[in-house]
């Protein structure tokens, strides 16, 4: 689980161009953003060759000084995890929410993803 938390923060970095920190914490510098583990089941697949399907709900807030730049950073970010999806293993990817979110300090957009991995 860890290697794939890494892999979707390098993945979000390198297409944003923006610090991601893993965990809740408000935004400090902007632009940022910020990636949560909401949920995660781990179905053992077969334990002689420990292998394991894992579906994770992933919380991505992204915060930017305008609402056009949020956005097409979030967009960015959907089309680079849709086109790594194979390197990362990832074999099912789904937004399961996407709602603009009330902050003083920025604007914040929250992304609610829905993916499964055999690992």
């Amino acid at each position: 689980m860890t290697s794939l938390v890494e892999q979707l923060v390098q993945t979000i970095r390198g297409e944003a161009g923006i610090p991601v920190y893993v965990g809740w914490r408000p935004a400090t510098t902007l632009p940022m953003a910020t990636l949560q583990i909401r949920n995660c089941e781990i179905t053992p697949l077969d334990l002689s060759a420990n292998i394991h399907l894992i579906t994770a709900d992933v919380q991505i807030d992204f915060w930017h000084s305008s609402a056009k730049a949020c956005d097409e950073t979030v967009e960015k970010t959907l089309a680079a995890l849709e086109q790594a999806r194979g390197s990362l293993g990832i074999f099912f990817l789904g937004v399961e929410g996407l709602a603009d979110v009330g902050d003083e300090k920025a604007f914040r957009k929250m992304l609610l993803l829905r993916l499964k991995t055999v690992k």
